[in-house]
This record gives C-alpha cells, structure tokens and sequence, in this order.
C-alpha cells in the first residue's frame, strides 16, 4: 500500500504525499534547523528509494555530506494517514541520475535553479527578492528547457535509500500503527516488522 501511494503521488500534482517534510542532521555553525518541504520527484519500488531535487548550494547539501541519515512525513490529511521514512541519501551532481531527474522535469520546476545567490543568502533591501532574473519572471510557464539549462550548474538530486517505513493511522476508534525495517543500504533483504503501539 505505501510503495503503491508513493509512486503515484510522483504524478498527481494533489496528491497527499507528493510533498512530504524532508529532515536532515544538523550541521554545527550552519543551519540549526534540518526540516523543509519537499516535492517527491522519483519512486523506485524495487530499490525502495526516493528522489527529491535541490539546489546544490542549500544547506540540507552540507547536512547530507556530513550525515546522510534522513527522514521523509508525509501526511494524509483526508483519510488521516501518516507516514515516516528512514533511510540514507546520497547527492547527485553530474552524474546519470541527475541527468535524468533534469531531463524529466519541467522548465517551470527548474526555474529555481537560475538564481544568482545560494539559497539562504540574506537580502540587502527591506522587500523580497525571489531570487530569478526578471526576464524569467516575465516568461511565467512559457518558459523552454533551453531557457533554464544554465541552471543545470546549481541543479542537484538526493536520492534517499529506505530502510525504515513507519504508518500512524488515527482513528477515533483508537489509532494504529505499524513499523517495518530491513538493513540499511541492502535493497536484497527482507522487510521485517508488524504493529507497535501507537
């Protein structure tokens, strides 16, 4: 059931678990907050993996490089579903797997990645700069794979490799919940697991 759900929410736009809460580590001196939403890209049942995209220069890249231990929420809020995913992220710069992460998605989800300043950097007047050229701005959703490919540069995946599916399902009736593990980073072993309580 969850593999199933997640590997549609990837193409339904309003799906419940299309965006999840994506936490990472914390990195002495940097970011103090490892948490920030993100929009599942890729499901891979058989690896039981996920990809994200991000930009490269963002702080969760520094978090993942000094503890690639992550987690995933996602939240059905109509039928009152939880999910929490454990697993290991690795970061895909100029590589096969994020190449094609880039081909697949659109211009308008890789607009983010012409930015000038990394994600984070403080700015300099009293109003918000959304950190796009104005011209990219202009051209909305009429912007071609062309237009963005400068910001293949700045454009990196994180594929995380699940080793731990946990299900909180609240019910006025009395909640339930279930966990299932299998070893870290070894796609060959068996899930194992069953109800705990919630």
């Amino acid at each position: 059931m969850v593999w199933d759900r997640l590997e549609r929410s990837v193409n339904q736009p309003d799906a419940p678990w299309r965006e999840g809460v994506f936490a990472t580590s914390r990195v002495p001196g940097g970011d103090p907050f490892g948490l920030r939403t993100v929009i599942l890209r890729r499901v891979e049942r058989d690896a039981a993996a996920l990809t994200i995209h991000t930009d490269a220069r963002s702080p969760k890249i520094a978090q993942i490089e000094a503890d690639p231990a992550v987690e995933w929420l996602g939240y059905d809020r109509r039928e009152r579903l939880q999910i929490r995913l454990a697993g290991r992220a690795t970061i895909h710069r100029a590589d096969a797997v994020a190449e094609a992460l880039w081909n697949e998605s659109s211009p308008l989800s890789l607009r983010g990645y012409l930015g000038g300043h990394p994600p984070g950097t403080p700015v300099e007047s009293d109003t918000p700069d959304p950190n796009l050229p104005a011209w990219v701005l202009e051209r909305g959703d009429r912007l071609t794979r062309e237009e963005v490919q400068p910001g293949r540069a700045h454009f990196a995946a994180v594929r995380i490799v699940v080793y731990a599916v946990e299900m909180l399902q609240l019910d006025r009736a009395g909640h339930r919940r279930a966990r299932f593990d299998r070893v870290p980073n070894d796609p060959r072993t068996l899930w194992t697991g069953g109800w705990i309580m919630p």
